[in-house]
């Protein structure tokens, strides 16, 4: 009886030291995650896609985008905006052009170990690469996406789009 005690005891002790030294090394990560869930409080009545899309870059970012900005109206506007012919120029399509380019994402996030960038620039400039594999996959998806080649996405049929890495500069 004294052994099970004594090793209830230790384990007891065990995770409460595990659980200290938790709280005291991952103040960064939860002042993160806080960030993250205030983010989310703040684009609650953002568009689904768009939260969606830019929630999957950020599983990449060391300091993530602020969605709000991103998923604001003007930025949907101006996205809905490069999207070719104009009789395509709506939401729903913009919509599931967010959807296929967060397949993309995906895509990059699965095949490019660890998926940890400083920032977004350094993000989107390895997605662009075209020397590694994880940036060949997304480019090939990301031109699918933007002319309607990937046929899971049915309201992109007839899409064109300014270029192959739109949505980025």
């Amino acid at each position: 009886m004294g052994f099970a005690v004594h090793k209830q005891f230790v384990l007891v002790l065990l995770f409460c030291f595990l659980v200290t030294l938790n709280c005291i090394v991952s103040k960064k990560k939860d002042d993160t995650v806080n960030q993250q869930l205030l983010g989310w409080i703040l684009t609650s009545a953002t568009n689904p896609s768009c939260l969606d899309y830019y929630s999957q870059e950020n599983l990449c970012l060391k300091s993530p985008v602020p969605i709000n900005e991103k998923c604001s109206s003007q930025e949907m506007d101006r996205l809905q905006n490069g999207i070719r012919p104009t009789n395509m120029q709506n939401r729903e399509v913009l919509e599931e052009l967010l959807r296929c380019w967060g397949k993309c994402n995906s895509t990059f996030f699965l095949s490019h170990s660890p998926c940890s960038f400083e920032t977004e620039s350094d993000y989107i400039t390895a997605k662009r690469s075209g020397s590694t594999n994880s940036g060949n996959l997304w480019r090939q998806c990301q031109s699918n996406c933007n002319t309607g080649a990937d046929s899971s996405f049915s309201k992109l049929k007839g899409i064109s789009t300014t270029t192959t890495y739109w949505p980025y500069p």
